[in-house]
């Protein structure tokens, strides 16, 4: 920590005294923290700038931002102001892939003392990649009996941000027809079902440049009675309670599609719900408010409510309240799928010194958490990659901050489902090539698998993989070599990929 004194400076004379003199102003200390990180590769087109930067006499600051692809960047913006503890973000908008984008920042005080930055830079993906596989969410694959006015929801996602769209098909065939086309939301509302009724439905994901992914066919059965479900409970307030008060009157939205008197069952806790802290039922109203009772200051508290009228029970989202002010805060905290891994990564904002960081990590919603990953803060962000994932599998992560005087704080629970591998032979690299090259494929499942090398008249010539796999993406190197290790004549050849009873085939060319 940085400390400057105030020197008050007195001359006396016989006769008078002189004011003190004001210490001079001291420019900005440069921007630092930029996010993404100087040098960063892989970004997505719509990523965004963030930094921060302190001032000596403790001045508001603001910011100049240039930003382009040449290495002297432009002017794109001024006077951006600094928000909580001196941090800017700034939208660059949609870039362009394969593109190195060169960024700085010229931060200002009040009294237009300026300090530059340094040139930071990072590197958008080289193309853009189909959206991930969309996942269920409600009802599940398989549901037995699920309301006549069933939600269906859903996430539709994709690794670079980018909005998505999609298609909903639904019906009783297990060929369903198209009901909604380009939606925006991870929900769709149907008309009315059928009780005691098997229905599919899949889901078509469409990035906003055209590529689309198509999800499995998913199926539920509607419950034997026509009476509907009631509407989650919805819009909590306050979500703060500024002044620390032990009480707190909390309210939320809830109806009934038939107008059936509903009962509300209210949930508190302190710690972000698992099955080691699971929220605690507090009281039952059948009134939309409810009074929590002795509340500590300086706490974050979860809360929710289970709706229920005479057939069904509906449990509400989780919502929470700081109970006045909280000494560490996640600014950001989630995760994304990078490649075959999951980076999760986040922003703090605190009052207190920060000591050290445990990482939690759960498969899915009944396992327990798992440590990761622990290690002192450093900085106000961070991230970790996690490299132990499965495919097809969703994770929840969790972040505890520790303050260096024992207290601890946990974020908001960051949810990642790993996009399922379909059958996927990819184009060898290089090609055309000489002296060898690399085959990539993708399994979905643990399965028989041959690589094989074939000539133009589809006799084998070489065997690269015969064996049992495990899902995953795989790959194989050939050297231009037959099975008997004799190298081959220059020209036109295929590696076929058998798979159980599939087999995908692609071109490759060896040029001596």
């Amino acid at each position: 920590m940085r400390t400057f004194f105030s020197v008050a400076t007195i001359v006396l004379t016989a006769f008078c005294s002189v004011s003190p003199a004001r210490a001079a102003n001291l420019p900005p200390d440069p921007p630092e923290q930029p996010y993404p990180d100087d040098g960063a590769t892989r970004q997505g087109i719509t990523t965004d700038l963030g930094w921060r930067a302190d001032d000596p006499d403790g001045q508001w600051l603001q910011y100049d931002l240039y930003w382009g692809t040449n290495p002297s960047p432009p002017l794109v913006d001024t006077n951006i102001p600094a928000g909580y503890n001196n941090y800017a973000f700034f939208d660059p908008g949609l870039q362009a892939y394969g593109t190195t984008y060169y960024w700085r920042v010229v931060v200002r005080d009040t009294q237009g003392a300026e300090t530059a930055g340094p040139t930071w830079s990072y590197k958008i993906k080289e193309v853009n990649e189909p959206p991930n596989l969309p996942v269920a969410i409600s009802p599940l694959d398989g549901s037995p009996a699920a309301p006549i006015n069933v939600v269906l929801s859903y996430y539709a996602t994709d690794f670079e941000g980018q909005g998505c769209n999609v298609d909903v098909y639904l019906g009783t065939d297990p060929n369903p027809p198209l009901v909604a086309s380009h939606q925006s939301w991870e929900k769709y509302k149907p008309a009315l079902l059928a009780p005691s009724t098997l229905y599919y439905w899949r889901l078509v994901v469409r990035d906003p440049q055209g590529l689309e992914t198509i999800g499995p066919t998913w199926t539920f059965t509607t419950a034997n009675t026509t009476n509907q479900i009631p509407d989650a409970p919805s819009n909590p307030a306050p979500y703060e309670n500024p002044g620390g008060s032990p009480t707190l009157v909390v309210t939320w939205s809830c109806a009934d599609p038939e107008d059936e008197p509903l009962t509300y069952n209210v949930y508190l806790g302190t710690m972000y719900p698992d099955s080691k802290h699971p929220l605690l039922l507090v009281g039952t109203t059948t009134e939309r408010e409810f009074q929590f009772d002795g509340l500590t200051e300086h706490t974050r508290y979860y809360w929710s409510v289970e709706v229920k009228d005479a057939v069904w029970t509906v449990k509400g989202p989780l919502w929470r309240f700081d109970n006045g002010t909280v000494p560490v805060l996640f600014s950001r905290f989630d995760a994304r799928q990078a490649g075959d891994n999951v980076e999760v990564s986040w922003l703090l904002h605190s009052d207190e010194a920060m000591d050290t960081y445990t990482l939690y990590r759960r498969a899915g919603e009944t396992a327990s958490p798992v440590a990761i990953a622990s290690a002192p803060v450093t900085g106000v962000q961070g991230s970790y990659v996690d490299t132990s994932v499965e495919v097809g599998k969703t994770y929840n992560y969790e972040l505890l901050v520790r303050t260096t005087d024992g207290d601890e704080f946990r974020s908001p629970v960051a949810t990642v489902t790993t996009a399922s591998l379909g059958l996927v032979l990819h184009q060898n690299v290089p090609n055309p090539f000489n002296p060898q090259t690399t085959i990539r494929y993708d399994l979905p499942a643990l399965a028989r698998v041959r690589l094989s090398i074939v000539d133009v008249s589809g006799r084998r010539i070489r065997t690269l993989v015969d064996e049992q796999q495990a899902a995953g993406t795989r790959e194989a190197m050939w050297n231009g070599r037959d099975d008997s290790g004799s190298a081959v004549a220059s020209g036109v050849y295929f590696y076929v990929l058998d798979v159980d009873k599939q087999r995908l085939t692609r071109k490759l060319v060896l040029l001596k």
